[in-house]
């Protein structure tokens, strides 16, 4: 069973999620835009774009923290006396 908690955090997300499409859908059918790309006429392209962008982006910090981050034991000699 679901708790109280849970169900409100849902209400919540979908609710944030309604409302971009609500805006989205709002900003493709009435606002006018003049693009450089003939592309760029897609419906959602910028949406799409930002998407991709924040998947990338969060990609990307997952192979550098893997090839940055150290052991747990390599820090034992800079904090023991």
């Amino acid at each position: 069973m679901l708790n109280k908690q849970f169900k409100r955090q849902i209400f919540i997300s979908s609710f944030i999620l309604v409302l971009m499409f609500i805006l989205s859908l709002y900003d493709y059918l009435v606002h006018e835009h003049h693009h450089a790309f003939s592309f760029e006429n897609l419906p959602f392209f910028t949406g799409l774009i930002g998407i991709i962008g924040a998947l990338f982006i969060t990609v990307v910090v997952k192979i550098l923290g893997k090839i940055v981050s150290r052991g747990e034991d390599s820090y034992e000699r800079y904090y023991t006396s």
